[in-house]
């Protein structure tokens, strides 16, 4: 696997939301081809959350730090409690640059 078939743990990455289960959401990261990225309840946001739907939806598109990297899986954790305003903007900046180019 090279290494950009597949993010690194504190990584900062673009997914969009494929599917919503009560405990968590799996994303499908668009920097990456055939990755997925599963972000758990817990870190979704801060805070508590009862209604994951409430915090992300299928389709939505997040901004998501790696968490673990599974040696061998093409599914990462991943959380979007992590990421701060600023951090989303700029990367969402720098993702709609790249795709420009």
């Amino acid at each position: 696997v090279s290494p950009q078939d597949a993010p690194e743990e504190g990584e900062y990455v673009i997914g969009r939301v494929i599917e919503v289960k009560d405990f968590g959401a799996t994303l499908k990261l668009l920097e990456f081809s055939e990755r997925k990225a599963f972000v758990h309840i817990s870190e979704v946001a801060s805070g508590w959350v009862k209604y994951i739907r409430d915090f992300i939806r299928e389709g939505q598109m997040v901004v998501a730090k790696v968490t673990k990297v599974k040696e061998g899986s093409k599914i990462s954790d991943a959380s979007v409690r992590q990421v701060s305003g600023h951090r989303k903007q700029e990367k969402i900046r720098d993702w709609k640059n790249e795709q420009r180019a």
